[in-house]
């Protein structure tokens, strides 16, 4: 079963997603505003030391258990996503994802999940891309509704997931192509239980 094929909401976010990639195009003229503030963002993000540091600790922890070949999709997805928290002042901003990201590692790790078997591994993958998203274009405060900004950061990664899939460029595997339906939904499930 296909989950992303089978379900009457998903197929309407499919819609909607090819019809924001017809809008994306248009919006492309505006996003040179955007990419200035990514820009800042990464800059930032370069010059805070607590960010670097948690990357390259993520990056030690990726190493020592996946096989350069999953290692680099993974490295790369964390390292472009954390534009996705653009605001540095804020509380919802890289930093803390990453942080988050590094105490799920260490939680599995201290409770005996055996990080270096498939499934360990496989359980990791889907603990740092929850992670990564589970706070996504959260503002300076969170929403006052429980759950809406978590549902709208499940939302916007089932659109990236989407999305990576109807890229033809398969060059470069894109992380996201390589989840299947289990892991969506372990996913979008993490993510929701950060309410």
């Amino acid at each position: 079963m296909n989950l992303l094929l089978t379900n009457p909401a998903l197929d309407d976010a499919i819609l909607q997603t090819k019809k924001r990639l017809h809008d994306s195009r248009l919006e492309h003229l505006r996003g040179t505003a955007r990419s200035r503030a990514i820009a800042h963002a990464d800059k930032e993000y370069q010059r805070h030391h607590q960010v670097q540091s948690n990357l390259q600790a993520i990056s030690t922890i990726i190493d020592q258990f996946f096989c350069s070949y999953d290692a680099l999709p993974l490295k790369r997805y964390i390292r472009s996503s954390i534009s996705m928290y653009i605001n540095t002042n804020q509380y919802h901003n890289a930093e803390h994802v990453l942080q988050m990201m590094l105490d799920s590692a260490h939680l599995m790790k201290n409770h005996g999940i055996l990080l270096s078997s498939e499934e360990g591994r496989g359980q990791l993958k889907r603990s740092l891309i929850a992670g990564m998203n589970h706070d996504r274009g959260n503002g300076r405060h969170p929403d006052l509704v429980p759950g809406r900004d978590e549902a709208a950061a499940v939302r916007e990664l089932l659109q990236d997931i989407q999305q990576s899939r109807l890229e033809e460029d398969c060059q470069s595997p894109h992380l996201l192509r390589t989840l299947n339906d289990d892991d969506i939904i372990q996913v979008c499930g993490s993510i929701l239980g950060t309410v």
